[in-house]
């Protein structure tokens, strides 16, 4: 496609994406917009963001089918297609702080950040849904929406509740769909080099940062409850 839209062949788009890629990278890092990595290093761009609040999600990727049946079944879950998933730390500007190493898709959320081993400023509420239920950082409090009981309801002030989480917390989903505006990290991946896979997620994340620290941009995520 690339190819096609710039009047190259194939073979050129390939070396050129070979080129420009690690240089759009380091240029991202050296605007100090990409996430950090470094479980340690969490705590220190909270504290620079002046943030009180932040949110913890998951999402995923699908993934051509791996050929090595080993393989496979780590990153089939059900009938579900293969894919991988990335965990995700925002702030409430939809800036992505910490941006997790690719996990197979049949891992629970809640191992993921057991994996990560986060390190929290004191004093900061962390929004989760309920996938993360047993994750508990210290010096965090936790803001998780009730689970619905097995053959049971929730009753209403728990719905309103639930509501009012998934009010505050929309703002981690708009970052997520901010970072798919890249199509690259929204379509099935088709590239087998993991690093690739990961580098791209990097940078798309690193190019979300660049537009929701935009001086001009002013985003307000809270929802208005009557």
């Amino acid at each position: 496609m690339i190819g096609a839209s710039f009047d190259m062949s194939q073979s050129q788009a390939s070396k050129w994406k070979k080129v420009l890629t690690p240089m759009l990278c380091e240029t991202l890092k050296s605007l100090d917009v990409l996430p950090v990595r470094e479980r340690q290093k969490v705590a220190t761009v909270l504290e620079r963001l002046g943030e009180k609040m932040c949110f913890q999600d998951a999402t995923e990727r699908l993934i051509n089918r791996p050929k090595d049946d080993g393989t496979q079944k780590e990153f089939y879950r059900g009938k579900k297609s293969p894919y991988h998933k990335k965990n995700f730390i925002a702030s409430q500007s939809q800036y992505v702080v910490h941006l997790s190493p690719t996990h197979e898709g049949t891992m629970h959320d809640k191992k993921i950040a057991d994996n990560d081993g986060f390190v929290f400023p004191g004093g900061v509420q962390l929004f989760q849904d309920s996938g993360y239920q047993g994750f508990r950082p210290e010096n965090v409090f936790i803001v998780q929406p009730f689970k619905k009981p097995k053959n049971g309801e929730l009753n209403s002030m728990q719905k309103w509740f639930n509501k009012y989480v998934s009010s505050i917390r929309i703002c981690i989903e708009h970052a997520i769909g901010g970072i798919k505006r890249c199509r690259i990290v929204k379509d099935k991946s088709r590239h087998f080099c993991q690093h690739f896979r990961d580098q791209v997620k990097n940078i798309c994340v690193g190019l979300n940062n660049f537009r929701v620290t935009s001086p001009f941009r002013n985003y307000n995520s809270y929802f208005k409850w009557s």
